[in-house]
C-alpha cells in the first residue's frame, strides 16, 4: 500500500519535470528537516544551474551547500537583481513573523527573477499553485496539539477552575510555565495577581519579563512562572517550559505564533502543555488547533 507520503514525493517529483507549473507549495511542520529537497539541489548544482535559497536566518557553516548556492535572508530580498533557474523560500526552519500576505508578496517579487520556486512553510499559502503536503517526513512524533481553554471570566482577577487544576500539575511536577500576554498592561495586572495566587509559596519564582534571555533567568530550585509579553520572537531558544497564551483571542496570537510554539516544544523529552486562554475562539485559536491536528492526522494515516 503506497504512503500519502509516496504519493506526494511523486507529485513533486512530477512538478520538477514539469515546465509549464513554476511554481509549488510544499507543507513541512516548524522545524522540520528539509533534506527532501537535497536530491533536487544536488541535480541542479550537477548541471551547473543557478540556486537562491532564502530564509529568516543562516548559519551557512553548518549547511550543506556552502558552494553553488547563493544565501540571502528575507530582509534582503527584494535586492536580488538577477534572474535564477531555481529559488527555494524556506519559512519553516526559523520562526518569522511574517504574514501570508507578505510571503505571497515575496513569491510574486520572486516568479519574474526565476524559472522555478519552491514555498516551504507550515499551511498551504499559495493558494492557486501546485501544492504537496510533507509535515513530518522526517519525524514520525506525534505534534504537540495545544489545548483551548474558554472562559467567560475576568483573567485579569480571576482563574478558570481546568486553569487552576493545570498550575496544581505544573507545581506538582516541578514544571517551569512561560505565560505569553498580549502587551505590558496585561503582563503587569497578571503577575500582581499571580503574586496575589501563589505569592506565598517558597517553591514558586514569579517573574515579570522585561526582555530576557529565557532560559538564562530561571532559579533552578523552585518552580518558575514567567509572565511575558516580549519574548514571541524568542520562539526558536524556548525550552523546557509549558506554555499559556493569556487571551490568546487576542490578534496578536496569530495561528503561526502557536504552531511555531507548539513544535519547538514537541522536541522536549517531556510530553510538554501548550494552553490558549480565550473568552472566545478567534480563526487563529480554531486554525492553529486544526493545523496541529492536520499534522496529525498524516502520521494516524502513515500507521494504518
Amino acid at each position: 500500500m503506497r504512503s500519502l507520503y509516496d504519493d506526494n514525493i511523486k507529485k513533486f517529483n512530477l512538478w520538477c519535470r514539469d515546465n509549464t507549473s513554476k511554481a509549488i507549495n510544499i507543507v513541512f511542520r516548524p522545524y522540520d528537516n528539509l533534506v527532501i529537497l537535497n536530491d533536487l539541489i544536488d541535480d541542479y548544482l550537477l548541471k551547473n544551474k543557478k540556486i537562491l535559497y532564502i530564509k529568516k536566518f543562516f548559519d551557512v557553516f553548518k549547511f550543506k551547500y556552502n558552494e553553488g548556492v547563493e544565501y540571502i535572508t528575507f530582509d534582503t530580498l527584494y535586492s536580488i537583481n538577477k534572474f535564477y533557474d531555481l529559488i527555494i523560500l524556506d519559512d519553516v526552519s526559523f520562526y518569522s513573523e511574517k504574514r501570508d500576505i507578505e510571503i505571497i508578496e515575496y513569491i510574486s517579487f520572486l516568479m519574474k527573477r526565476c524559472s522555478k520556486i519552491i514555498l516551504c512553510s507550515f499551511e498551504y499559502i499559495l493558494k492557486k499553485e501546485a501544492s504537496i503536503n510533507l509535515a513530518g517526513i522526517n519525524n514520525k512524533k506525534y505534534f504537540l496539539e495545544p489545548r483551548i481553554i474558554k472562559s467567560r471570566l475576568n483573567f485579569l482577577n480571576s482563574m478558570p477552575k481546568i486553569l487552576y487544576d493545570y498550575f496544581q500539575w505544573f507545581i506538582k511536577e516541578r514544571r517551569n510555565v512561560i505565560i505569553y500576554t498580549p502587551n505590558e498592561i496585561y503582563t503587569s495586572s497578571i503577575f500582581n495577581y499571580y503574586i496575589y495566587v501563589f505569592g506565598a509559596s517558597k517553591n514558586i519564582n514569579i517573574i515579570k519579563d522585561s526582555g530576557f534571555i529565557l532560559n538564562n533567568i530561571i532559579n533552578k530550585e523552585k518552580i518558575n512562572i514567567i509572565i511575558t509579553h516580549n519574548s514571541m520572537s524568542n520562539i526558536d531558544n524556548i525550552k523546557e517550559f509549558d506554555l499559556i497564551f493569556y487571551f490568546c483571542d487576542e490578534k496578536i496570537f496569530d495561528s503561526k505564533k502557536i504552531v511555531f510554539s507548539c513544535a519547538k516544544l514537541n522536541s522536549d523529552k517531556l510530553v510538554r502543555e501548550v494552553l490558549l486562554l480565550c473568552q472566545k475562539e478567534t480563526y487563529n485559536v480554531s486554525q492553529a488547533k486544526k493545523i496541529a491536528r492536520s499534522y496529525n492526522q498524516i502520521i494516524c494515516q502513515e500507521e494504518i
